[in-house]
C-alpha cells in the first residue's frame, strides 16, 4: 500500500488539512481526508478571529466606521487643528484639517465663491474654506469637485462668518490633500 501526503489550503480560508490518498492492488481508489485535533484548534481560532473582526464593541458596523473616521481626524489634527477647534482660534494664522464633506460653487452669487465645507455638509459644517471667483484660476479646475470627499489641510488666517470658522484660500499652496 502506498500513501501520498499533500497539504492543501482551501481558497479564502486559513484551514490546513492533510489529504491522504490510499490505494492497493485493487482497481478501487479510496480518498480520505484526515484531520488532527490540532487542526480543529486552528479552525476554531480562525473562526473566532473572523467573528471578532466582524463584530465590534456594540456589534454595529457604523460604530466601526465612526471610530475609523475619528482616528483619521485625530491623525490629521496632529498636523493641524481639527474643524471643531478652528472656531477657538479666530484671528490666528493656523492649519485646519478635515474631510471636505460638501462643496459648492455659487457661480451666480456675488463674488462667485466656492465653499469647501469640512466634516459635515452645509449647514451643519464645522469649518469652511472659501475660494473667491477671482482666485479660482489659481486652483485645480473645478475645485469644488477636486477637493470633495478628500482629507484636506487648509492654512491661513482663521476668520468667523455667521458663527462659522473659515479660511479664505487665495492660492493652491494653502490647501494640501492628505
Amino acid at each position: 500500500m502506498t500513501s501520498i501526503d499533500k497539504y492543501f489550503v482551501s481558497y479564502g480560508k486559513s484551514i490546513i488539512g492533510r489529504k491522504i490518498i490510499l490505494s492497493n492492488s485493487s482497481p478501487n481508489l479510496v480518498e480520505h481526508t484526515a484531520w488532527r485535533p490540532t487542526q480543529f484548534s486552528i479552525i476554531f481560532i480562525v473562526i473566532l478571529m473572523l467573528v471578532s473582526s466582524c463584530a465590534n464593541d456594540d456589534g454595529a458596523a457604523s460604530t466601526t466606521e465612526t471610530k475609523s473616521s475619528q482616528s483619521v481626524t485625530q491623525s490629521l489634527s496632529n498636523t493641524g487643528l481639527s474643524a471643531d477647534q478652528a472656531s477657538s482660534h479666530v484671528g490666528e494664522k493656523a492649519t485646519v484639517c478635515g474631510t471636505v464633506a460638501d462643496s459648492n460653487y455659487a457661480a451666480s452669487s456675488n463674488g462667485r465663491p466656492t465653499f469647501l465645507n469640512f466634516d459635515e455638509p452645509y449647514p451643519l459644517h464645522k469649518f469652511t474654506v472659501v475660494i473667491w471667483g477671482s482666485e479660482r484660476s489659481k486652483f485645480p479646475n473645478s475645485p469644488q469637485d477636486f477637493y470633495r470627499y478628500k482629507q484636506v489641510c487648509a492654512s491661513g488666517l482663521i476668520e468667523l462668518y455667521k458663527g462659522k470658522a473659515q479660511i479664505v484660500a487665495r492660492s493652491e499652496s494653502q490647501l494640501v490633500i492628505q
